[in-house]
């Protein structure tokens, strides 16, 4: 488990709130930069041990001690991917609404990834929102078990995928809580080697899953309504998001066109003053198209995000729910170098379930509990690592910002 990411965002609520976004935006801002020197150590299943260094620099804004940028470069080695040089950018030019993110790293093997992303979130009536990221990776630790939601764990292989996605959504605020934009996607992925040692290459498991064998890509547009009453968006103590998103998936190569539901609505309600309870459901669904859908563009639960207790990808089919309940609990807070940091301990259950034709939407679900270690730096940085546990046995996530 990355118990590193635990300590790291937790230290970052000792530190954070920094790094010049715009040193010349005002003249009277004063900024200062801190440096928290801290060794990296990761375990995860798919990835195995994970050895290295990872400082962190935050750029603080001295007046109202809100980050305005977070710099980590690291330097890391696993036996698969062998040395890996990583930096990680977070740029905060307005905090809960604006953020710019940049992200490289290049592994002596196999591994290679470059992420950038733009997002603005005014809450004004009238204001547009603007939402951009692109990213490009090769991974060497992509696993596949088959396609369905019964799909046995002794089915596992290995394979190394090389995919770029660009995706933007651009927005009209019709009130400040109502928001119609349009989606557009380009995306194309492709199955490499080699595996992940000990494992089974995927191309000679399932050479009859379609995407398995040849890349694919595709082109699509998505009308999108979104409903947001939070006043801090994530980091609020109260509030509903739901989005709509109906969308047309074009085929370019190695893949048919069809049509795609995603419905995402999340709440988070006060119950005390230290005690949140969050809820999420979150439903995707392919329509028309074949059988000829690429494993890759079907739907799929597992990971960080949704259905957490299971690995990324764990079950893969047409149609996929997630039903996630949370209780954010702060445990006490700190306030340590000027800056106030929430830390919590959030209990969750989730359930979800991949399903071929909506007869079977409820005929083999699988749910995890698990627990949330996060670090709230107010007032925009969450750092969490998630640990779960599902019929797969125990699993840990580490990321920046809440699961929902």
């Amino acid at each position: 488990m990355r118990w590193l990411a635990l300590v790291a965002l937790g230290l970052l609520g000792f530190a954070p709130r920094a790094w010049a976004a715009d040193a010349d935006h005002d003249a009277k801002t004063s900024y200062s930069t801190k440096l928290i020197p801290l060794p990296l150590y990761a375990f995860l299943p798919n990835e195995g041990s994970t050895y290295g260094v990872l400082p962190v620099f935050l750029r603080v804004n001295d007046a109202d001690q809100s980050t305005a940028a977070i710099l980590a470069p690291s330097v890391s080695w696993n036996k698969v991917v062998h040395v890996t040089g990583t930096v990680r950018l977070f740029v905060y030019p307005q905090p809960e609404r604006e953020t710019i993110t940049v992200i490289g790293s290049f592994s002596t093997q196999i591994n290679r990834t470059i992420i950038t992303g733009y997002v603005d979130l005014p809450q004004n009536e009238g204001d547009v929102t603007t939402e951009l990221s692109l990213i490009a990776k090769r991974n060497a630790f992509y696993r596949f078990f088959g396609i369905g939601p019964d799909t046995p764990f002794s089915n596992q292989t290995s394979y190394t995928r090389l995919f770029g996605d660009f995706v933007g959504r651009v927005g009209y605020n019709l009130r400040s809580w109502l928001n119609v934009g349009l989606i557009v996607e380009a995306r194309g992925d492709r199955v490499e080697g080699p595996s992940v040692p000990g494992l089974p290459f995927t191309q000679d498991v399932f050479p009859e899953v379609p995407g398995v064998l040849h890349g694919a890509a595709y082109a699509a547009q998505s009308l999108s309504l979104r409903l947001d009453t939070r006043e801090h968006l994530e980091y609020s103590t109260t509030g509903v998001f739901s989005q709509l998103d109906l969308g047309i998936i074009e085929g370019i190569t190695g893949t048919p066109t069809f049509g795609r539901f995603i419905w995402d609505t999340r709440a988070i309600v006060s119950e005390t003053s230290r005690v949140l309870g969050a809820a999420r459901l979150y439903l995707v669904r392919n329509e028309g198209g074949d059988s000829t859908i690429p494993f890759f563009y079907q739907a799929s639960l597992g990971g960080e995000f949704l259905l957490r207790g299971y690995m990324p990808d764990r079950f893969i089919d047409r149609n996929a729910w997630t039903f996630d309940l949370e209780q954010r609990i702060r445990a006490f807070q700190t306030d340590l170098f000027g800056v106030t940091a929430d830390w919590r301990i959030d209990p969750f259950v989730t359930v979800g379930e991949v399903y071929n034709a909506f007869s079977n939407i409820v005929s083999s679900p699988k749910a995890a509990v698990g627990l949330g270690f996060r670090a709230w730096v107010h007032p925009s940085v969450v750092g969490r690592v998630d640990v779960a546990y599902s019929f797969d046995g125990f699993n840990a996530y580490v990321d920046i910002g809440y699961p929902f």
